[in-house]
């Protein structure tokens, strides 16, 4: 036998993304749109097809906006296998009160 450009693919995309149980994934779509719903990160869940991958997720308050990227396992400064999704959450109403 003789293999010749042998090459480890190293995945880093969501393979579930549920909110509140209810499966919103879409393969191919990167931004989803909750504008409807309070963000609670007790009814998040989601899972990455690659095996070693990582995630990270940052929520931004003043936006609604939540950032989860997925880095592959060969993730490097230079490589820098990504993916990155967003979903819009509502956003928190801030009410002034004056004297």
């Amino acid at each position: 036998m003789l293999i010749d450009d042998l090459e480890y693919l190293y995945y880093s995309e969501l393979a579930t993304l549920t909110y509140d149980g209810e499966n919103i994934f879409k393969e191919g779509t990167t931004s989803y749109d909750l504008s409807d719903e309070a963000y609670d990160e007790s009814k998040l869940a989601y899972t990455s097809n690659g095996h070693a991958a990582t995630i990270e997720k940052a929520y931004n308050e003043e936006t609604g906006v939540l950032t989860l990227t997925v880095k592959g396992d060969d993730w490097s400064e230079e490589n820098k296998n990504e993916h990155v999704y967003t979903i819009t959450f509502k956003t928190q109403e801030v009410t002034e009160y004056t004297n």
